[in-house]
């Protein structure tokens, strides 16, 4: 298992367990309204993209600049292990570019469903036969689009459905909407993130149907046009937009009007940031993120290092120690750079007649990069250069 592949799982349970406790922190009474449970959930969201860069990060290593690697044979990675990361990354990066498909081709289905839709006397209002309930689309230049039937609902639906469309509009519903699902592409494989976007959307429609409520002064008309709309048959496909009505969340919403609106405490939100900040530390301390020491140089034995040998001019055998008949073996210190170039060479022992020739064939070695988590680095080495002559 990777660096990469440890921290994803690492994090997986770090959102487990703030998700966990986002939802024990929610049964406060003070984070029961409407209001004050949209704000904690949306909270919620931000704790949880903000834990990977919450300390403390445990290192995998220690010391300041070279990490040792033994000498002698080098014990071979099995290649399931890398088959296993490779797969498990792609299966992430295929759903994220799943989920964001989905969303450009909704993208462009509301866009050819506003294109198409019929004018009517409100601004910003069209009539769409593609819709069967109402949706809200788009930030700078928003539409509301409406059903077909909706003009044929009776007067006070159709107050209180527009009033609750306008509503998404003057909050930029959209705006957070579409955030929302791009968080939800990147973090599709984790169910706690899907469990904190439902309830950002549920709160969301809550708070709108308590001001809309307010404004328009006539709950049983609201009441009845989210009963009105709960009786198409047909579902809306999915679009990057709030709805009017999502059937789900019918009878949490039902519920919460026919209750009526719960007291704001003003303390609320201070109360839940202090604890879903003790909720994050407590999950980044309890699983904390990996992470390498800053690492330099790596320092490798000569007969591991030998292996990543690509390109190595034998040396030429001076005269003067071959008419003396002068055998032996020079060992140098070496600095290969990170393009695999021998850099700095330094004499650890050898014939001094050996040296000049050792040095200068050594110089012009070419080894393959040594990787450090994906990132090139320096390498010293130890280099042993024979000279044999033959009968």
């Amino acid at each position: 298992m990777n660096l990469w592949t440890a921290n994803l799982l690492l994090y997986s349970g770090e959102l487990a367990m703030l998700v966990a406790a986002a939802w024990l922190i929610s049964l406060a009474p003070s984070l029961r309204g409407a209001k004050a449970a949209h704000r904690h959930w949306r909270l919620v969201l931000l704790a949880c993209l903000a834990l990977p860069w919450i300390a403390p990060r445990r290192p995998l290593s220690t010391g300041g600049g070279s990490v040792l690697l033994t000498t002698g044979p080098s014990t071979p990675v099995p290649s399931s292990s890398f088959d296993l990361n490779t797969l498990f990354a792609a299966a992430l990066g295929l759903g994220c570019l799943m989920f964001l498909s989905r969303l450009a081709i909704s993208f462009a289905r509301a866009r050819r469903w506003a294109r198409r839709a019929g004018t009517t006397d409100s601004p910003g209002i069209r009539l769409s036969a593609d819709v069967k309930g109402p949706v809200t689309f788009g930030w700078l230049r928003p539409v509301i689009l409406m059903p077909a039937g909706y003009p044929g609902m009776p007067e006070a639906s159709r107050r209180a459905i527009e009033c609750h469309e306008r509503l998404h509009v003057e909050r930029r519903d959209w705006l957070h909407l579409v955030m929302e699902e791009l968080v939800r592409c990147a973090l599709w494989f984790h169910p706690a993130v899907w469990l904190v976007l439902s309830r950002i959307h549920l709160t969301r429609e809550q708070v709108v149907d308590e001001e809309a409520v307010r404004r328009t002064g006539d709950r049983d008309g609201y009441l009845a046009a989210l009963l009105a709309v709960a009786g198409l048959k047909t579902e809306l496909a999915f679009v990057p937009a709030p709805a009017f009505l999502e059937r789900r969340n019918l009878a949490r919403r039902v519920a919460a009007l026919t209750r009526g609106p719960l007291p704001s405490n003003r303390f609320a939100i201070a109360f839940a940031l202090v604890a879903l900040a003790a909720a994050s530390g407590a999950a980044a301390a309890l699983l904390p993120l990996r992470h390498t020491a800053p690492v330099t140089q790596l320092r490798i034995g000569g007969n591991r290092q030998s292996q990543k040998l690509v390109f190595q001019p034998r040396p030429a055998y001076p005269a003067e120690a071959k008419a003396a008949r002068i055998q032996g073996t020079v060992r140098l210190a070496v600095r290969i750079g990170r393009d695999g170039h021998v850099g700095d060479i330094a004499l650890v022992g050898g014939h001094p007649l050996l040296v000049p020739a050792a040095i200068a064939a050594v110089r012009q070695w070419q080894y393959s990069p040594t990787y450090l988590n994906g990132e090139p680095v320096e390498v010293s080495t130890a280099v042993d250069v024979n000279f044999t002559l033959t009968r």
